[in-house]
């Protein structure tokens, strides 16, 4: 089931030049939902490292 979530213009900028980045090296096209899926999954991995950059903030 796909949820909509809203992020900032420029977030959205950076998942844009990643999927074009991962085409031109791969040469694969890749849908946002593939990227955001990948990303959040690898930073599962490591969740302690994501928790701990929040408290630099």
């Amino acid at each position: 089931m796909a949820t909509s979530v809203k992020i900032a213009t420029d977030t959205k900028d950076k998942i844009e030049q990643l999927q074009a980045e991962i085409k031109l090296e791969t040469g694969r096209k890749v849908t946002q939902q593939e990227l955001l899926d990948r990303i959040v999954s690898r930073q599962f991995d490591s969740k302690a490292a994501l928790i701990d950059s929040f408290r630099d903030d």
